[in-house]
């Protein structure tokens, strides 16, 4: 997660495949941000954070490994904890993990 301005957010996220390395993998990624707000804890949807009622997931498709990134906009007074990813491959169950916002945010640098 790199700052983008005031509240958006850029994200990349490293896909790698372990299990079947001559396979292709595909599906969508979508992302969700758990954190304290106005109302206390919060947790935004792909939808909430992509600022779109119907906003698309971003596709993959990769044979080793796959770097994905995109946008992402944080509500004004909004405190990140957590980001969850979700992947929905296009066959199998869908895999969820999540990441303290701390070890993923990447300071702004000053004049870039």
């Amino acid at each position: 997660m790199r700052p983008q301005g005031a509240d958006a957010w850029h994200f990349i996220a490293t896909l790698t495949q372990n299990i079947n390395r001559g396979a292709v993998s595909s599906g969508r990624l979508t992302l969700a941000v758990e954190g304290t707000g106005a109302s206390g804890l919060e947790r935004l949807a792909w939808t909430d954070l992509r600022q779109q009622e119907d906003a698309p997931a971003t596709d993959y498709s990769f044979k080793y490994f796959q770097q994905v990134e995109g946008d992402i906009v944080l509500p004004p007074g909004f405190h990140p904890l957590r980001v969850h990813v979700r992947l929905v491959p296009a066959g199998g169950s869908a895999v969820e993990q999540s990441f303290p916002w701390a070890d993923m945010a990447t300071p702004a640098v000053p004049g870039a």
